[in-house]
């Protein structure tokens, strides 16, 4: 009735859903945006009252009653929710109003879109007029409300305004947001940030191919938008076109050099893709400046040292940074710790320096301050024991290497799967199998062995998945995990590393 000007009918109607709803904040908004209208004055305060030309026809005496009855309205509102924003912005008090806005974003957008449900576009454009904050939704929306109330040329202006504003902390995500998004497009000769937004909008809303569409038509008309090209790149892995999203990802990180995160998204990327690790150290090397930027970005480079052979480098990296794990990522900066440390203890084992050995096992026990975690009652020292256990029978202290083999056995020698942060893999039986045969007693070694190889065999079929209550999930990664791919790797594994240790009991 309002969009028809039909405003008493209006009235009526909303009158009729007070009755039921007498506290219902928003009708009273629109109530009193009702009664504004009917009004026509400064903020119907005065008694010099003048009419719109819509059916409500009133006497100078019934306008001045209902200028009455709009005022002990307003404070009847303002006395249940003295900060609903619908209603305070028509109180004769702008300062209070501006004051209760704030700086924040939101309350501007929100309002806005309160009152272009309503009908009441040009009340929408004056306070996106207001809002102190320069971000492009503001002028998208203040582009519609604008063509909504006839200034078509105004609107025009608003949305190429927006165009100009930089991408960040700009995170459309309303239903109303994707009308207003698609409206603008339509008035932009040649957008290109506005299907940016509407494609981040719609891909959030599970539109994929609707949103693909758009970040294409944003790179064509805006080819340096890099965070339109990463996000291609994301769409095009989660949908199966492997190629495409390294070409994009790799364009984004072309744009912007200097972003952290499109380079450790590319390192995830090529690491699902299988690319060698020669190859991904080699891109991260390049931006060594940046790396020290992202923690998860170290975190890779490390774990390539690691892979590669460089030790001494990933445990100097470890050691000299401070790291801030978040939750459901515990475990990773460890893991990369101990297989540093672990790699130069048997390293020193193998050149016969036996106490450089035993420093490099004691170390794994605990965890420095700076990786930002403590160590888990479920993780296991098998292998840190087994390894000081080796380099005391090297050194001859046959009693000592005993007592670290004999702690090495401990443990359950029942695999487990491995799906969340908490879950400790089950290599540490393969070391309790090795203590074991070091203690002579290779009947309990093969029984470690052999459970490694029934577990890997009999899982190695199983279909895996993510339970309801899962907790935080392990990873940071924004291209799709394939956790069965995952699990049958592990089961493999475990296979391998029975079977290994059965060769060396012979």
């Amino acid at each position: 009735c309002v969009k028809k000007n039909e405003l008493c009918t209006a009235l009526k109607f909303v009158d009729e859903s007070l009755i039921r709803g007498w506290h219902d904040m928003k009708a009273r908004s629109l109530k009193a945006g009702i009664l504004a209208r009917i009004l026509v004055g400064e903020r119907a305060a005065s008694g010099d009252v003048t009419l719109r030309g819509s059916d409500a026809a009133l006497s100078e005496r019934d306008a001045n009653a209902m200028s009455a009855e709009y005022r002990r309205f307003l404070d009847e509102s303002l006395a249940i929710d003295p900060l609903y924003f619908g209603v305070l912005c028509r109180a004769e008090d702008a300062e209070g109003f501006m004051k209760a806005m704030g700086d924040r974003l939101e309350n501007y957008l929100n309002l806005a879109y309160e009152f272009i449900g309503f009908g009441f576009y040009d009340d929408a454009a004056d306070i996106l007029e207001m809002c102190p904050v320069d971000s492009p939704m503001v002028y998208y929306s203040l582009a519609y409300a604008l063509a909504m109330a006839g200034n078509a040329k105004a609107a025009r202006e608003a949305a190429e305004r927006a165009e100009k504003l930089t991408t960040d902390l700009c995170f459309p995500n309303r239903v109303i947001e994707c009308v207003i998004l698609e409206y603008a497009a339509g008035l932009l000769k040649k957008g290109s940030r506005v299907y940016y937004y509407l494609g981040n909008l719609l891909y959030d809303k599970k539109q994929y191919e609707k949103a693909c569409e758009c970040w294409e038509k944003a790179t064509a008309a805006e080819p340096a938008l890099a965070p339109a090209h990463r996000n291609l790149s994301v769409a095009y892995f989660n949908h199966g076109d492997r190629s495409k999203a390294a070409d994009r990802i790799a364009k984004a990180c072309e744009l912007e050099p200097g972003n952290s995160r499109f380079l450790l998204e590319q390192d995830q990327l090529l690491k699902k893709l299988g690319r060698p690790a020669k190859e991904r150290i080699a891109i991260l090397e390049k931006h060594k400046k940046i790396i020290p930027d992202r923690y998860a970005l170290m975190l890779a480079y490390v774990s390539l040292l690691n892979e590669t052979g460089r030790y001494e480098k990933a445990l100097e990296l470890l050691m000299g940074y401070t790291f801030h794990v978040w939750e459901g990522g515990e475990g990773k900066v460890a893991d990369e710790y101990k297989k540093a440390l672990f790699a130069l203890a048997e390293a020193a084992l193998k050149k016969g320096s036996c106490e450089e050995a035993l420093e490099y096992a004691k170390r794994t026990l605990s965890y420095p301050d700076n990786l930002g975690e403590g160590k888990l009652d479920n993780v296991p020292d098998n292998r840190a024991y087994y390894v000081m256990g080796c380099a005391y029978k090297k050194l001859g202290d046959e009693k000592r290497a005993a007592k670290c083999f004999k702690k090495a056995t401990e443990g359950s020698q029942i695999p487990e799967p491995v799906r969340y942060y908490n879950d400790q893999p089950s290599d540490y039986i393969y070391y309790q199998g090795l203590a074991f045969h070091e203690l002579g007693d290779d009947e309990k070694a093969k029984k470690s062995f052999h459970q490694l190889i029934i577990f890997g065999e009999q899982h190695s079929f199983d279909k895996v998945g993510y339970d309801f209550f899962a907790v935080s999930m392990p990873e940071l990664e924004v291209y799709q995990d394939d956790i069965q791919a995952r699990s049958d790797d592990y089961c493999r594994r475990m296979t391998e590393l029975g079977q290994k240790g059965l060769k060396i009991l012979g």
